[in-house]
């Protein structure tokens, strides 16, 4: 039976320590358990019993939700869809690119301009999640970097995941041969998490 599960609540809900609780939005929450919905066997094996009522449960796009119960969803596809290449984090990231930029936030893209629809990021950013900022300096009309402050859940998989991400946002807007690195994981207080952005 589905039931709706409710909106998380607001966006800057306090946690125990003070600070404010990531949260994403759930139209990110809807993309991941539709994938994991396609092999629902092998996902009921897979998730945590205190994730397993999101199979069964009504999304809500525009409402948010823990992301860290995100992170864990995404990491349970990362090992169902090994069939996907050793790179599924980035895979990963092109299909929440290809499914959310063609949908809801399609007024992001900027057709036949990527480097408009790369100075857009900031803002889409925000639209997804509730903590953490990204900034965007391009270098002339094809190159940019993107560096990410003050978000808790930087890690190897996860800066793939958002440099597929950039590479189908910047593919749909009419690039070719996106060239997107991680050069930092910004670990260090203060310091950022940084990508390079390329493409003809």
């Amino acid at each position: 039976m589905t039931r709706e599960t409710p909106p998380a609540g607001g966006p800057g809900d306090q946690v125990p320590d003070g600070g404010i609780e990531p949260k994403i939005k759930g139209i990110a929450m809807l993309e991941a358990i539709e994938a994991l919905k396609r092999r629902e066997d092998a996902s009921r094996d897979r998730l945590p019993p205190r994730l397993l009522h999101y199979l069964d449960d009504s999304i809500l796009v525009s409402s948010w939700y823990p992301e860290s119960d995100h992170l864990a969803l995404m990491a349970a596809i990362a090992e169902i869809y090994t069939d996907r290449g050793k790179d599924v984090w980035f895979w990963m990231g092109q299909a929440t690119a290809s499914h959310a930029l063609g949908n809801l936030y399609r007024a992001m893209v900027q057709q036949g301009e990527p480097i408009t629809t790369l100075k857009r990021f900031p803002k889409l950013w925000r639209l997804y999640r509730n903590v953490g900022q990204i900034k965007v300096q391009t270098i002339g009309t094809t190159k940019g970097l993107v560096r990410l402050y003050d978000y808790p859940f930087v890690t190897p998989s996860f800066s793939r995941m958002l440099a597929g991400y950039l590479s189908e946002a910047i593919t749909i807007s009419g690039g070719s041969n996106v060239l997107v690195n991680s050069t930092s994981l910004g670990q260090k207080v203060g310091t950022p998490a940084i990508w390079t952005i390329s493409w003809r």
